[in-house]
């Protein structure tokens, strides 16, 4: 970050009133800063501040150069497994890229339109065995809604997705892109709730908020990272923050994605799709309230 304006002049008239032999032709009181002995409208206060303007635009410049230059090492470094997930999501449905280029072309394009052609709002690339036998590198990816939650790409554009991969992956490399829906997420609880401010049903008794524990357990679920760790620890904590909530025990918690049955969650666990969802909260959420001062 290039310094201000104000503090380049400081530096050179600090440099300046320092020196005796200005001292002497200005006949200036040694220890006094420059604004003390020289008004803003003096030439050498107007001298000092184009000079400190002129080397703050080259700084300027010099940040933005390496800024560019930074860029430029992330994009044509070696490839890497962020590097493959920051690429899905400059995928554009329905654009064509330049001639042998995996880039596209956004000239007379808004912002707002490019944002609404990049369908791929989430993605992670791993490295992972394949039921075919191969090893490879396997590419998750997800929409949004419009109430901002991760859903599966239709099928349109994941083939179009698919086909953008392969311009940017190394030759040789086995990859698959996948987007499907959220994995099962079912929980049963034990909530010790203080009756002052939450009924038998979990509801606030103000009647501001209907469902406070389970508003609070979604939107964990949204909050955390595309195929990151769902961990029991941290959901507790965030059940935990619901005014009202003063113990909240997780009895059970398990997870599956597609037809597989559901697996028992020991401790954290990483859902293959990236994401977690209670699908239905009256067979998949089991709450036991208990009255607790």
């Amino acid at each position: 970050m290039a310094r201000t304006v104000s503090d380049i002049k400081k530096e050179m008239t600090d440099v300046f009133v320092a020196n005796t032999n200005v001292q002497a032709a200005y006949g200036l009181t040694p220890g006094k800063t420059f604004e003390e002995e020289f008004s803003v409208a003096s030439i050498e206060s107007i001298l000092f501040y184009c000079l400190a303007f002129g080397l703050f635009v080259i700084y300027s410049f010099f940040d933005l150069f390496k800024k560019e230059i930074d860029q430029q090492i992330i994009d044509y470094t070696h490839p890497t497994l962020l590097l493959f997930a920051n690429k899905m999501r400059l995928f554009q449905f329905g654009d064509m890229l330049i001639a042998e280029t995996d880039k596209y072309d956004n000239t007379g394009l808004t912002d707002a339109q490019i944002t609404a052609r990049r369908v791929i709002k989430y993605s992670s690339a791993v490295e992972q065995d394949f039921t075919n036998g191969r090893f490879g590198i396997r590419m998750k990816v997800a929409g949004e809604d419009a109430g901002g939650n991760r859903i599966a790409l239709p099928a349109p554009e994941l083939t179009a997705a698919r086909a953008y991969a392969k311009r940017f992956m190394p030759p040789g490399t086995y990859h698959e892109v996948t987007s499907t829906n959220a994995d099962y997420l079912k929980l049963v609880l034990r909530v010790y709730y203080n009756p002052l401010v939450l009924n038998n049903q979990g509801q606030r008794l103000d009647g501001t908020v209907t469902d406070p524990l389970q508003d609070a357990i979604k939107e964990h679920l949204k909050n955390l990272p595309f195929n990151g760790r769902f961990n029991l620890t941290a959901l507790a904590d965030a059940m935990q923050e619901v005014e009202g909530i003063n113990d909240p025990r997780i009895i059970s918690a398990q997870t599956k994605y597609g037809l597989l049955p559901y697996a028992d969650v020991a401790d954290e666990i990483i859902p293959d799709s990236g994401y977690l969802k209670i699908y239905d909260p009256l067979t998949e959420l089991t709450i036991n309230w208990i009255a607790s001062v």
